[in-house]
């Protein structure tokens, strides 16, 4: 009959029974965990960071006409794509192209072994992106550090070139650029001659000119005064505003026509009223009191805030005010200033005009192309984002792999594991009696004697 079993026993007993297949195993394992870490050939990484960066509009974007510059967030499958630019075998292609003929280490290679070496770096080559960010990180395994941070630095170099080639031709751009230079030059002829001839002989008639910026002047001057008026009551207003923080009286901004100030000082006086009604029945220091001072405390630090908060918008509109009146004083001095001027260099040449008027005509023809064709290269639909490399390609001078510690450590263990399963497995299949007790467990028999096997 079998009797009730310690399994913990049972289990070690197990692990002495078959020990020797157990520490072969586990040898056999850290033998193959050292050749690996100390024969295979070591493995380096370089790594290198791509931006990928929504573009902004131009500075001056009105100067075009039809020219779309609202430019929409980055799309998932706009990084998508640029991931797959960016591990285009055409990269890689002419990587290896400008490593045959620009590095000495790979010059002379046939085009057999370049197609090898583009198919291998490849391979080689993966790109992620980082979560939640705009990163793409590029890395390469490589046999050598050295050269897995010039070969990564190159592939990069060449991915922007191709971005380059692929988003930005140059034709048109430069067809426009260079008849928009002709005709700069030949108005720039023109306006010298007008220049001269203001020098030499010019009638002024500059009536109509002057009574247009006197009027100019007038309203100029009626937008001075009412400024000037706006900005005395806005610094009374900042000047009371401040007295009352001074003196600590928040209560006051209720009376403002202002919702949230008006509503926290509503709330704080409700909170004051409430104390003074609770301090006829607790005492000062009982916890309802308390409580509604904290409400009295946190509540007039929320109203100093927001005064504060208000405060400072007023005064940053006091500013502007400022700025807006020293900008006036400054426009009606240009003014006073051109009237003077008009005076003494206005030019009649109506036939250098004509020609002047032509050669605008076809000037402003091909400033409005160029900037067509200079948008259309930096902001079309398929180009609407920028890339950059935030990150420039290094290799650590440690290989990622083998990295013998790790190797040594993750063969042991394994070796040990397999080594245990291996040996349960064989004893659990193994029904023959190893034991003294197993006679009396499994036969229900007596055991007189045992005798060693040899």
């Amino acid at each position: 009959m079998i009797k009730t079993q310690d399994y913990f026993r049972e289990l070690v007993m197990m692990l002495f029974i078959r020990k020797w297949i157990i520490l072969y195993i586990t040898l056999a394992f850290v033998i193959g965990a050292l050749i690996v870490a100390f024969a295979w050939p070591p493995v380096y990484e370089a790594s290198g960071s791509v931006l990928v960066m929504r573009k902004q509009p131009l500075s001056q974007p009105t100067s075009v006409d039809n020219v779309p510059t609202e430019l929409t967030d980055l799309k998932e499958d706009d990084v998508s794509t640029e991931m797959l630019l960016i591990t285009a075998r055409v990269v890689a292609g002419m990587t290896a192209d400008w490593l045959v003929d620009n590095v000495e280490k790979y010059k002379g290679t046939a085009k057999v072994q370049k197609k090898a070496l583009a198919d291998r770096i490849a391979s080689n080559l993966t790109a992620r992106l980082e979560p939640r960010s705009k990163l793409i990180k590029v890395r390469l395994a490589w046999d050598n550090a050295e050269d897995a941070d010039l070969i990564l630095t190159t592939y990069l170099d060449r991915y922007l070139q191709h971005r380059s080639n692929l988003y930005n031709p140059a034709e048109a751009l430069d067809f426009f650029r260079n008849q928009f230079q002709v005709y700069n030059d030949e108005l720039r002829k023109r306006e010298d001659l007008l220049i001269n001839l203001a020098q030499q002989d010019f009638s002024s008639n500059p009536n109509a000119q002057i009574s247009s910026n006197l009027m100019v002047q007038q309203n100029l001057v009626e937008q001075l005064s009412h400024l000037r008026e706006r900005r005395n009551g806005l610094a009374q207003q900042v000047h009371f505003l401040r007295e009352a923080v001074r003196q600590g009286n928040l209560e006051y901004f209720s009376t403002l026509d202002i919702v949230q100030l008006g509503r926290l000082a509503e709330k704080l006086l409700t909170l004051t009223i409430q104390r003074q009604e609770l301090l006829t029945i607790y005492t000062p220091t009982s916890s309802p009191v308390e409580g509604v001072e904290r409400q009295i405390k946190d509540t007039r630090a929320t109203l100093e805030g927001e005064v504060n908060t208000y405060i400072g918008s007023r005064e940053a509109e006091l500013r502007g005010l400022d700025e807006s009146i020293v900008s006036l004083i400054k426009e009606l001095s240009e003014i006073e200033r051109r009237n003077v001027a008009l005076n003494q260099n206005t030019v009649k040449t109506n036939r250098i005009r004509r020609e002047i008027g032509l050669l605008e005509d076809s000037y402003s023809t091909f400033a409005k192309r160029l900037e067509e064709a200079r948008i259309n290269e930096e902001t079309r639909s398929d180009t609407m984002f920028s890339v950059s490399i935030s990150d420039p390609p290094t290799a650590p001078q440690a290989p990622v792999f083998p990295k013998r510690p790790n190797v040594i450590l993750i063969g042991s263990i394994l070796g040990f594991v397999a080594a245990c399963m291996i040996g349960f497995i064989i004893e659990f299949f193994d029904h023959s009696f190893k034991r003294p007790e197993d006679v009396e467990n499994y036969a229900g028999l007596r055991l007189i004697f045992s005798i060693r096997h040899f």
